[in-house]
C-alpha cells in the first residue's frame, strides 16, 4: 500500500480531516506478536509519512482473543494509532512492515505522537 508523505503535523491533522469524509480504498492488516500475545491488531485507512519527524502512522483496532466457547473468535476491543520509525525512501507499507511498530495507544493519531514524542523526550534525558 502506498504511503501518503507529509511534511508536518499540521498538515497530517488537515489531511485527516478531509479523508474522514471520503471512502478510502486501503489494505488491511493483521498483526499478532509475543508483545501482544494471543490477541491481534487490524490496521486500517492509509499509512501517513511525517517527514519533519521520520514517523509513519496507520490506525487500526485491537482484537482480544476469546476461546470462551470452545472457538477462537477475536472480539474488537478499542482503536488504536500505530507509530513507525520510517526510512523517507520507503514508499510502500506492506504485511512484512507492520510488526515494527515503535509505539502503540489508544489514542487518536496526533495524540499518540505527541506521546511518543513525550516518551521518548523523557527517556532520553
Amino acid at each position: 500500500m502506498e504511503v501518503v508523505k507529509v511534511k508536518n503535523i499540521d498538515e497530517l491533522k488537515t489531511v485527516l480531516d478531509n479523508d474522514r469524509t471520503y471512502k478510502i480504498d486501503y489494505t488491511a492488516f493483521e498483526i499478532q506478536d509475543d508483545n501482544i500475545g494471543e490477541d491481534k491488531i487490524v490496521t486500517y485507512g492509509l499509512p501517513y509519512y511525517i517527514e519533519d519527524l521520520g514517523l509513519l502512522i496507520i490506525e487500526g483496532e485491537y482484537y482480544n482473543h476469546d476461546a470462551g466457547n470452545g472457538e477462537d473468535e477475536f472480539i474488537p476491543d478499542w482503536s488504536l494509532t500505530l507509530i513507525y520509525n520510517w526510512q523517507s525512501n520507503k514508499i510502500t507499507f506492506d504485511q512484512e512492515d507492520t510488526l515494527n511498530y515503535a509505539y502503540f495507544e489508544q489514542d487518536p493519531p496526533i495524540i499518540t505522537i505527541h506521546n511518543y514524542l513525550r516518551t521518548i523526550d523523557h527517556f532520553s534525558t
